[in-house]
């Protein structure tokens, strides 16, 4: 069992096992709560009566969900944190849906996990329809990516682009797909409805693939001398004007 747990941190064992680790009271509250199997939930020994905890566990029971008990060694061994949060738990990878009408964010190439978790969540905040992260991102079952979306991921659609394919479709559905550069058009004018938002990489950029199809580029002003925005606030402000 705890080499079968360490595996899934590793995206490789991942993808083959259909499975990924979900850690924390937030994060295994909203998965148990979402439509997501969950396979089974871990409980450090001894916590079981924490007031975070037991919802955790009667929720599980409830759901025919195993719970099983882990040393407080194990429970470190198998944590991709410096400590062990409690509980995690093991769910199945669900199959990805486009979203269907309305605002959509497009991740080209990210590769920070936190970075990826923070848009995601901050798109579920802002309504956004869906997010479609292209397939040389960071792989979405990623502990650090789920954590940071603090429960969005399970009821929020998001989607793995293959081959571009999903970007194509877009484009095909009359999606208008704008960008970000400093010499863009002003963010008051950004349009509304279905538009499509890509964001590129802080280091790279889009992709060739996907810099081409780009219709419209939009500039958020600043005043300062920072050289650039981090990528995640950048989103956030552009999403809160779509």
């Amino acid at each position: 069992m705890k080499k079968q747990l360490k595996k899934l941190l590793q995206k490789k064992f991942r993808r083959e096992e259909q499975q990924f680790i979900v850690e924390g009271v937030k994060g295994v509250g909203e998965l148990l709560a979402s439509s997501y199997s969950t396979v089974t939930v871990y409980i450090e020994e001894g916590r079981e009566q924490d007031d975070a905890i037991a919802p955790i566990i009667a929720s599980a029971y409830k759901k025919g969900v195993p719970v099983e008990r882990l040393s407080v060694k194990d429970a470190n061994q198998m944590s991709s944190t410096d400590t062990f949060p409690g509980v995690m738990a093991v769910a199945k990878i669900p199959l990805g849906k486009l979203p269907e009408g309305g605002p959509v964010l497009y991740l080209d190439g990210l590769k920070d996990p936190g970075n990826v978790g923070t848009l995601i969540r901050t798109a579920d905040w802002f309504g956004v329809a869906g997010v479609i992260l292209s397939e040389h991102c960071v792989d979405l079952y990623n502990p650090k990516l789920v954590r940071s979306t603090m429960g969005s991921l399970f009821h929020f659609p998001v989607h793995v682009d293959v081959e571009y394919q999903a970007f194509h479709q877009l484009k095909d559905a009359g999606y208008q797909c704008i960008g970000l550069s400093l010499d863009g058009e002003p963010l008051q004018t950004l349009p509304q409805g279905n538009v499509c938002l890509v964001l590129g990489s802080e280091s790279h950029g889009l992709s060739k693939e996907v810099d081409s199809l780009v219709d419209t580029r939009y500039t958020i002003p600043g005043k300062g001398q920072a050289e650039s925005l981090n990528v995640a606030i950048a989103g956030g402000i552009v999403m809160s004007q779509l």
